[in-house]
C-alpha cells in the first residue's frame, strides 16, 4: 500500500485561502439546481432576468411580463448593467456576476489581511460573517433572485476601498450601490457615518453626542443621503399612478386591525432582536480593546434600529402577510450588507498584527444563525424533495446541465422546444416549467395584460384544463395544439415547421 507524502498535501494556509472560492462555487452549483427544480417558485428571478436584458432586445427599459413597467415600482438601474452577461448566458448570468463580485471582494480582503499576525482567525471570521448560513439563505432566495442581492459585494468593496483610502474606487463602488435600488441611500448613509465616527475615534478625538450629531461631515452625509432617498421616492410616486410602495404601505398602516398589527409588530421585533445579536457578535473582539468603542457600538445599535423601522414600514405593503417583512431575503440581506461593510472598515482601520483577536464570537454567531434560521430568513432549506431527485439533480449538474434532471418526458420535450425558439420570444407556462425558458420572456397563464407580443408557445397542464378551454386569445387561429404526457402545448403556426419533428 502506497503511503501518501505529507509534503504533497495542501498546506493549511492554502486550504483556508481558497475556502471562500470553493464555497462560492458550491453556492453557484446549488443555485443552478434550484433554478431547475420544479418545486421552487422562481418568478422574481425571471423578472430580474427580463429587466436586465430587455433593453438589448428592443423592449422598454425596466419592463417585464409580470408587472409591466417595473421602473414605476423600483429604481433598479444597476441590473441594466448586467444585460450583456444575461443576454449571452441567460438567467445564470445573474448568479455568476454575484459570485464573481463576491470572489473579488474576498480576494482583496485576503491581500489586505496580509500583515495580521493571527491572519487565519481573522480570515475565518470574515468567511463565517460574509459566507455563513445567513448569507447562504439570502443568496439562495426562495423567491428566485432580486437586484438587491448585489448590495452585499458592492457594499463590501466600498468599505474596503474606504478603509484603504482609495477614494476614487470607493466613490465608484458607492455609485454602483446607489444604482441598485431606491433604498440604496439608507445603506450608503449607514456605512459612511460609521466610517466617519470610527475615524474620529481612532484619531483620538474627544467625542460628545453633540459633536457626533452636528459635525459638518456627519451632517453632510446625512443630508445628502436623505435628499437622495427622498428624490428617489418622489420620482417613483410621480411615475406610479397608484403612488409609491411607501404611500401604499402607510395606507395599510392607517386601516390595519390593531390586534393583527400588534402581533405583527411583536413577531417583527423578536426576529429583529435575534438578527442584531447575530450581526453584532463578530464586532466584539474588534471593539473591546479600543478606547471610545462605545460610540461605534452605539451607532451600530442606533442604525440597526433605523433600518428596522424603514423595513418595517416597507413590509406593511404586504400586511398582514409577514414574510414580506424583515425575514424577506432582500431586506435581511440589506442589513447584512451594511453590517458586513462596517465590519470590514473597522477590521482594516483598527486592526493590527498584535490585536487580541478571537474567533469565538463569530462561531457563536454562526451557531445562532443555524439555530434561528427560520426566524432570520424566510427560506426553504431543501429544494429537492426526495433522495432520488437529489441523485438525479447532482448527475444533471455534473453532466453540464444538459437534459432534464427529473426524467420528466414533458420537461424534456419543452427543453427541445426552448432550444429552437427565436431570441426574444414570449412564452406562457406554469411556474414549474418556466425555468426551462429562462432565456426568453416567460409569463404565467391568465396574466396577459403585460405581454408585448403574441407568445410563440402556450403550455398548460392537462389536469387544469376544463373542456373546451383554450388559453390563447379568442380569434387567434394561428395556434396549433399538441399534447404531451401531462401537458398541452399551443404552438404559433409561424414557427410550426421548427417544432413538428419534436411532437411527431
Amino acid at each position: 500500500m502506497n503511503k501518501i507524502s505529507l509534503s504533497k498535501l495542501p498546506r493549511t494556509d492554502t486550504v483556508i485561502e481558497i475556502a471562500p472560492y470553493v464555497l462560492l462555487a458550491i453556492w453557484f452549483g446549488l443555485k443552478c439546481l434550484q433554478l431547475q427544480s420544479p418545486y421552487q417558485i422562481f418568478s422574481d428571478a425571471h423578472i430580474s432576468h427580463q429587466l436586465s436584458k430587455g433593453w438589448l432586445e428592443g423592449r422598454p427599459l425596466l419592463y417585464d411580463t409580470y408587472y409591466g413597467f417595473h421602473g414605476r415600482i423600483h429604481n433598479y438601474f444597476f441590473i441594466l448593467l448586467l444585460g450583456p452577461v444575461t443576454w449571452l448566458v441567460g438567467i445564470y448570468g445573474l448568479f455568476l456576476v454575484y459570485i464573481l463580485l463576491t470572489a473579488y471582494l474576498f480576494h482583496r480582503l485576503w491581500k489586505a489581511n496580509a500583515d495580521w499576525g493571527n491572519r487565519k482567525s481573522v480570515w475565518l471570521s470574515l468567511i463565517l460573517y460574509g459566507l455563513g448560513p445567513l448569507a447562504y439563505l439570502i443568496f439562495i432566495d426562495v423567491f428566485g433572485w432580486h437586484p438587491e442581492q448585489y448590495f452585499f459585494p458592492l457594499m463590501g468593496l466600498s468599505a474596503l476601498y474606504l478603509a484603504q483610502r482609495k477614494y476614487v474606487k470607493a466613490a465608484l463602488c458607492l455609485f454602483l450601490v446607489a444604482l441598485v435600488k431606491e433604498t440604496s441611500p439608507v445603506l450608503i448613509c449607514g456605512l459612511l457615518l460609521f466610517a466617519s465616527i470610527t475615524s474620529d475615534v481612532l484619531n483620538k478625538k474627544e467625542l460628545t453626542l453633540k459633536a457626533v450629531l452636528f459635525s459638518k461631515r456627519n451632517l453632510t452625509i446625512g443630508v445628502l443621503c436623505a435628499g437622495a432617498f427622498l428624490v428617489g421616492i418622489l420620482w417613483l410616486s410621480y411615475l406610479n399612478p397608484y403612488g409609491s410602495r411607501l404611500s401604499q404601505a402607510l395606507t395599510h398602516l392607517w386601516v390595519a386591525d390593531s390586534t393583527t398589527l400588534f402581533f405583527f409588530t411583536v413577531r417583527y421585533l423578536i426576529g429583529a432582536s435575534v438578527l442584531f445579536v447575530v450581526l453584532f457578535l463578530p464586532f466584539i473582539p474588534l471593539l473591546k480593546p479600543l478606547p471610545g468603542s462605545k460610540w461605534m457600538a452605539g451607532f451600530l445599535c442606533f442604525y440597526f434600529l433605523v433600518m428596522c423601522i424603514a423595513f418595517f414600514v416597507e413590509s406593511l405593503h404586504y400586511f398582514p402577510g409577514f414574510d414580506g417583512g424583515l425575514p424577506y431575503p432582500t431586506r435581511v440581506g440589506s442589513v447584512l450588507s451594511v453590517f458586513f461593510g462596517c465590519y470590514i472598515f473597522l477590521l482594516l482601520r483598527a486592526g493590527s498584527p498584535e490585536h487580541p483577536f478571537t474567533l469565538y464570537p463569530s462561531l457563536w454567531s454562526t451557531i445562532l444563525q443555524l439555530t434561528f434560521s427560520s426566524v432570520l430568513v424566510f427560506h426553504s432549506w431543501p429544494f429537492i424533495e426526495t433522495r432520488k431527485d437529489l441523485e438525479k439533480s447532482l448527475s444533471h449538474l455534473l453532466s453540464g446541465l444538459q437534459g432534464d434532471m427529473y426524467g420528466d418526458p414533458d420537461r424534456q420535450l419543452l427543453q427541445k422546444f426552448a432550444a429552437r425558439l427565436p431570441r426574444g420570444s414570449e412564452v406562457v407556462a406554469p411556474d414549474r416549467y418556466l425555468s426551462i425558458f429562462h432565456k426568453f420572456y416567460g409569463s404565467l397563464p391568465g396574466r396577459s395584460e403585460h405581454r408585448l407580443e403574441q407568445p410563440v408557445l402556450y403550455v398548460c397542464e392537462s389536469d387544469t384544463l376544463s373542456p373546451g378551454y383554450i388559453p390563447c386569445p379568442v380569434g387567434e387561429p394561428q395556434y396549433q395544439m399538441y399534447e404531451g404526457k401531462n401537458i398541452c402545448i399551443w404552438i404559433d403556426k409561424r414557427w410550426k415547421n421548427q417544432f413538428e419533428k419534436l411532437v411527431e
